[in-house]
C-alpha cells in the first residue's frame, strides 16, 4: 500500500513536470514489514530529491527485489544527479 500511496501522492507532480513515473513493484503476495512513518519519510525524501533533479522526459521509477534475507526498494531516476558542491562528505 505504501507504494501507491506514493505515486498518487506525485502524480500530478510528475505530470506537472512532465516525468515519466512507474511503479513496479515485484512482491507478489509478499508481506513486508516497516515502519510506515519513517518509510513514508525516506521515500518522500528520495522522490522529492528525484523530481529537483530531472528534466521534462526524465523517468523516476520505483522497483523492489526480494531474496532470502532481504527486502529491498529502489528508487531511479535519469535526471542530472546532485552536483558534488551539494552533497555533505
Amino acid at each position: 500500500p505504501i507504494l501507491s500511496k506514493m505515486q498518487m501522492k506525485y502524480k500530478q507532480q510528475a505530470d506537472d513536470l512532465e516525468l515519466n513515473m512507474s511503479l513496479e513493484p515485484n512482491i507478489g503476495d509478499e508481506l513486508w514489514e516497516y515502519d510506515a512513518d519513517r518509510i513514508d519519510q525516506v521515500l518522500t525524501n528520495l522522490i522529492d530529491n528525484a523530481t529537483r533533479y530531472t528534466q521534462p522526459g526524465d523517468s523516476i521509477s520505483i522497483t523492489t527485489t526480494t531474496d532470502d534475507s532481504y527486502q529491498t526498494l529502489y528508487i531511479k531516476d535519469t535526471g542530472s544527479g546532485i552536483s558534488p558542491e551539494h552533497i555533505e562528505l
